[in-house]
Parts: structure tokens; sequence; C-alpha cells
């Protein structure tokens, strides 16, 4: 299974994209122990970057995704 970490700048930001655990191919926000609804990875990406930029991170630095594999649960 692949998650991405979101990085503003050289920063982690600690906002992870993991994929949603009953549908194929929809992705859930995780962040700040907040969860979004399901939506396609795309939308999740964009959506993400909208949810650190208010909150003064990186408000001109580049943002970059992280992939990481990591083991399925269960």
């Amino acid at each position: 299974m692949s998650e991405y970490h979101l990085r503003i700048g050289n920063k982690l930001t600690g906002l992870v994209i993991r994929p949603d655990d009953r549908y194929d191919q929809m992705w859930r926000i995780h962040y700040q122990g907040k969860v979004s609804d399901m939506v396609n990875l795309t939308r999740a990406k964009d959506a993400a970057v909208g949810w650190v930029r208010p909150r003064g991170l990186g408000g001109t630095e580049k943002s970059s995704w992280d992939r990481r594999q990591t083991s399925r649960e269960g």
C-alpha cells in the first residue's frame, strides 16, 4: 500500500494521504487528527495543499510529495 506525505520546502507537514480501506482508487487526507471524505488521488493532493497553506505553512515555498510503501494490515 502506498501513502503520500506532504512536504513544503524541505519540511514535512504531518499531512498524509492514505488509500481508503473499503474502496479501491479512493483516498483520504489525514491531518492533525482529522480525516477527509473520500476523493480521488488528484483531488486529495490538491485539497491537502489547501489544508496546510491557511495555517501558514509554505506560503511561497514549493510543495512536493514523498511516496512511501507500507504493509497492509489485517
